[in-house]
């Protein structure tokens, strides 16, 4: 048996799974913190320092130096991300779709959304009772599905 090495053969299921989230934890972790070294820090650090001069051109009435500053910060991220104007575009407009679908859906769930609550989260307190069941059952008679469509386990 010296060809398994160092697995441990009495170990348990649950033991292999916690030695491997552990190791894809401690990967994740020094993954996280080099993304955050070389992209999170560099990028805010860039963003802290064009903000603080547009403050301190506002606050002393150098409008225009605000805008040339605001516009170089845009053109250094566009030339950094180096994006065609067809992929601008297209960032454009998934922006706007994405956007304008938020904004539906904070509409609709502002019109709805105590009847969603009332029917899903009080429901789920109850848990799986036998009035439940039959409620269900009621409600897809009430359907007339075609045959084919049972979908009861046979």
């Amino acid at each position: 048996m010296e060809w398994l090495g160092g697995v441990d053969v009495n170990a348990t299921v649950s033991e292999y799974w916690s030695r491997a989230v552990d190791s894809v934890q401690g990967g994740t972790a020094e993954l996280a913190r080099i993304l955050f070294e070389r992209v999170v820090l560099p990028a805010g650090q860039s963003l802290l320092h064009h903000t603080e001069l547009a403050a301190q051109y506002t606050l002393n009435g150098d409008y225009e130096a605000v805008q040339e500053v605001t516009r170089t910060s845009v053109y250094q991220t566009l030339s950094w991300l180096d994006l065609t104007s067809f992929q601008l575009k297209l960032l454009r407009e998934f922006g706007l779709i994405f956007l304008g679908n938020s904004f539906l859906v904070l509409l609709a769930w502002k019109i709805y959304g105590q009847r969603i609550r009332q029917k899903f989260m009080t429901s789920g307190r109850q848990g799986s009772s036998t009035k439940n069941i039959e409620e269900l059952r009621t409600r897809l008679e009430e359907l007339k599905l075609p045959p084919e469509m049972d979908f009861k386990f046979k």
